[in-house]
């Protein structure tokens, strides 16, 4: 709630009494003026009419202060609220900073033991030198690292076939042989 809307809620009471009260100090001004007018300054009712204009002025000096101290209490009372307010702002942004740091602790001291063995230090600092270069590198020694891989898959297999040849060779001189010795004892 705006200070405004406080004050009037406070002063539409005030409000009204302040407006009756001035309208009577207003009759008793006209008619003082107009007993002053008459010269009939030193009779009993223009004395009467003079303490009651003081006594109204009194009244209406109270109604403003009193309007004037609710009206400040209003913006006291806002101002202690946008202070809470921003204290609890200050709060729970103390409160995140502190989790976040305490997240980044855990991440600080979680384990990573296959980490070291996967990221060479030397290598690492590597990257940070020239990383394009470096990837460049990696891929030409993984091509050659294939391309030899490669040459000895096509190597292994002619043995194999070699090795194969040589055996089927080789049974074809035992099988004449094996029908022999199976003739001879069966």
């Amino acid at each position: 709630m705006s200070v405004q809307a406080t004050s009037q809620q406070t002063s539409g009471s005030g409000y009204s009494q302040l407006k009756n009260e001035l309208e009577a100090y207003r009759a008793l001004i006209l008619r003082t003026l107009q007993l002053k007018k008459t010269d009939s300054e030193n009779s009993q009712e223009f004395h009467s009419l003079k303490a009651k204009c003081k006594s109204k002025m009194i009244t209406i000096r109270r109604i403003y202060q009193d309007a004037q101290l609710a009206l400040s209490e209003a913006k006291e009372a806002e101002d202690t609220k946008g202070i809470f307010v921003e204290y609890l702002n200050y709060q729970a942004l103390a409160y995140e900073k502190n989790h976040l740091e305490k997240e980044i602790n855990q991440c600080d001291e979680f384990e990573t033991p296959n980490l070291a063995k996967a990221i060479d230090k030397s290598e690492y600092e590597k990257v940070g030198e020239s990383s394009f270069d470096y990837i460049i590198g990696l891929e030409k020694t993984e091509l050659e690292n294939r391309k030899k891989k490669y040459e000895d898959f096509l190597q292994l297999q002619n043995t194999t076939k070699t090795e194969k040849a040589k055996v089927l060779k080789f049974k074809g001189t035992i099988t004449p042989f094996a029908q022999l010795i199976n003739c001879h004892c069966g």
